[in-house]
């Protein structure tokens, strides 16, 4: 084993078989469990052989090289859980792999760019691109022109970030989540967004209730529901007041934002203006906290 492990040290890559158990994933791994398809891959493995090679860098974890685990995978974790299976009946059994020299930065962008040919699903695939992002500190069209891809489908491939996680744990097999299902949802939550946080937080939970849906690419028309009720609040989102003669007096807002006329801001006294306002809304929070006290007591009763 250290003959081997001293082999490449002078070497920027090398084709080799590898043991299944001298193999483990690096820490930038990016497919999902649910993304493995073990069994297929075996089935593709005895039935058609390998066609493609792995791409491995060479383990430093003291731990690990002292249980026999001599590389990283780079690209090719489908194709490793399927040679374990395999290696249960066949002990033999090896994998073709490339081996080379990377650092971390190299090897993220090896693994998008192997990717590319072996797709991750959109939502994988986002937060891989994050993940490069962060780790090689490109900009979005640095990362879209290595990947040789527009600008704007590396943009709407992203779309699946801007989708609030508290949905995402709802959603278990995420791969059925279409790129065009995700722009949607994106769509519709940013645009509650804008409107306020508590409409944000309503539009949020409609959509957990449909998570199964949506997981099942069937939630179409409840989205588009969703965002037309959304887009006649928007219309409305802020309610005028005018007095008996016809003058707007002030403007409320669905945020509850209170616009006063400028004109009729000029004519009156601020000082009893704010004592005014003060007044009302103390008396409207006293009146619902007995209109609360009250619902309380009866429920108390009926039970």
């Amino acid at each position: 084993m250290q003959k081997r492990k001293n082999e490449f040290i002078n070497i920027k890559q090398k084709f080799i078989d590898v043991s299944p158990q001298e193999l483990c994933n690096w820490h930038g791994h990016d497919r999902q469990a649910f993304e493995l398809d073990t069994e297929h891959t075996v089935n593709s493995l005895l039935e058609n052989g390998q066609t493609t090679p792995i791409i491995i860098r060479r383990c430093n974890d003291p731990k690990k090289l002292s249980r026999g685990v001599l590389y990283e995978i780079i690209d090719g974790e489908r194709r490793w859980h399927a040679a374990k299976e395999i290696a249960k009946k066949d002990p033999g059994f090896k994998l073709k792999a490339l081996f080379r020299v990377l650092n971390d930065q190299e090897a993220y962008l090896v693994q998008l760019i192997a990717n590319e040919h072996s797709p991750l699903c959109g939502y994988s695939q986002a937060l891989s691109y994050q993940k490069t992002l962060n780790e090689c500190g490109l900009k979005y069209y640095e990362l879209a022109a290595r990947l040789g891809i527009a600008n704007a489908t590396f943009t709407r491939r992203m779309c699946y970030l801007e989708i609030d996680n508290r949905l995402w744990v709802k959603i278990n097999n995420k791969r059925n989540v279409s790129t065009a299902t995700a722009a949607n949802l994106a769509v519709l939550l940013n645009k509650a967004r804008k409107i306020s946080k508590s409409v944000y937080e309503k539009t949020l939970d409609q959509l957990i209730t449909i998570a199964d849906k949506i997981e099942n690419g069937k939630a179409t028309r409840e989205i588009q529901k969703i965002y037309s009720r959304l887009s006649s609040k928007d219309l409305v989102k802020s309610k005028k007041i005018y007095n008996s003669s016809g003058e707007l007096l002030f403007t409320i807002s669905i945020t509850g934002v209170i616009n006063i006329n400028k004109l009729i801001f000029k004519k009156i006294d601020h000082n009893i203006l704010e004592k005014k306002i003060h007044e009302v809304i103390d008396n409207l929070c006293e009146q619902q906290l007995i209109e609360i006290g009250q619902g309380r007591i009866k429920q108390s009763a009926d039970v």
